[in-house]
């Protein structure tokens, strides 16, 4: 857009706004699916995720072994 001298123009523009934010989940390769969070959820939480149980079956369906647990 181009704009002469001593013309005016009110121009406005859209800022993109997150509203869900999805996680995809890949371990070794094997697709685990998505986990999709709203933004306000996030922010609640000071942006912690849980990863679904779900995520953690369907790698294991396809032979993922399981994330070893911490030591202690």
């Amino acid at each position: 857009m181009s704009m002469g001298r001593r013309s005016r123009r009110l121009l406005a523009f859209l800022v993109p706004v997150v509203v869900l934010v999805a996680f995809i989940a890949v371990a070794q390769g094997l697709d685990g699916g998505e986990a999709r969070v709203a933004r306000a959820r996030l922010v609640r939480e000071g942006w912690s995720l849980t990863i679904p149980g779900s995520i953690a079956d369907r790698l294991a369906e396809q032979g993922a072994p399981p994330t070893p647990r911490p030591a202690g």
